[in-house]
């Protein structure tokens, strides 16, 4: 996970995101295991700089401040794999495939797919 300033299509304001790398062929793999949404956001959240900043901000008492409270209160435990597997879909469908790209999530639990530094969905 690493934090990266992109404009949010909802606002049209440049907004902060935590953001993390997806490999295609991981989810894929996953997929095919059985694994599901949750799944998929728990590989995501499990990574060592999310477990970091939810040790380093767990005295925070809002979700501004406080990085586990954030993904409980935004449902991000499932937000990031369901928007994962929807874009994923949505490739299939239209017959393209993208390797790598992007799950950004920002304070509010709004969750995006970003792909060269820009939201695409």
């Amino acid at each position: 996970m690493y934090t990266q300033t992109m404009e949010n299509p909802n606002t049209n304001r440049n907004n902060k995101f935590n953001c993390w790398d997806v490999s295609w062929d991981a989810i894929m793999a996953m997929v095919k295991d059985g694994k599901g949404a949750k799944d998929i956001s728990w590989a995501l959240l499990n990574d060592d700089q999310s477990i970091m900043l939810m040790e380093e901000t767990q005295d925070g008492d809002t979700q501004r401040s406080n990085f586990a409270l954030n993904i409980f209160e935004n449902a991000l435990d499932w937000g990031l794999g369901i928007t994962t597997l929807n874009f994923m879909k949505a490739c299939v469908k239209s017959h393209k495939k993208v390797k790598k790209f992007t799950v950004a999530a920002n304070r509010k639990g709004d969750v995006f797919i970003a792909y060269n530094g820009k939201i695409i969905f």
